[in-house]
């Protein structure tokens, strides 16, 4: 049997590319041989972006890494509490100042609207933690000093 090559043209499509720059998949750039197809600019921006990319996942992990440990090797928990309230207040600043570069007001607001959500969120949770920590106080103090009634 001999080998067949079928072209098959589609016209009147929206979008679409052409032989030598296949935007839409089916198109191949060179139907005689699809093996040999050129890697252009395409291709050597592709691996730029995933370098990049890849770049950036291990420089953030490194810097989760170092910030969440801040607690363990200092032994205080309040410069651990302290490190990751400053970068989240980083990310929502990087986030708000970048939202306003772009130019995009909407994502800004909702960046805001965030930020005081959380500001919120964290001062309810405080205020929680502070009435559990003064029962438990209270209940460490009367353990202490046993039940003592000095009224009498």
């Amino acid at each position: 049997m001999d080998e067949t090559s079928i072209n098959i043209y589609l016209y009147g499509q929206r979008g679409g590319g052409n032989e030598s720059d296949p935007t839409m998949p089916g198109v191949t750039p060179n139907p005689e041989a699809p093996d040999e197809t050129e890697t252009g600019i395409k291709d050597s921006a592709n691996a730029l972006t995933v370098t990049k990319a890849l770049g950036f996942k291990v420089g953030r992990q490194a810097l989760n890494m170092v910030t969440s440990r801040v607690g363990v090797s200092t032994r205080n928990n309040l410069k651990q509490q302290q490190t990751n309230a400053a970068i989240k207040g980083a990310g929502y600043g990087l986030t708000f100042f970048g939202s306003l570069l772009t130019q995009n007001y909407f994502a800004a607001a909702m960046t805001a609207v965030s930020f005081v959500g959380d500001i919120y969120s964290s001062g309810v949770q405080y205020s929680d933690n502070a009435v559990k920590e003064e029962g438990r106080l209270s209940i460490l103090r009367q353990r202490y000093y046993g039940n003592i009634n000095r009224s009498r």
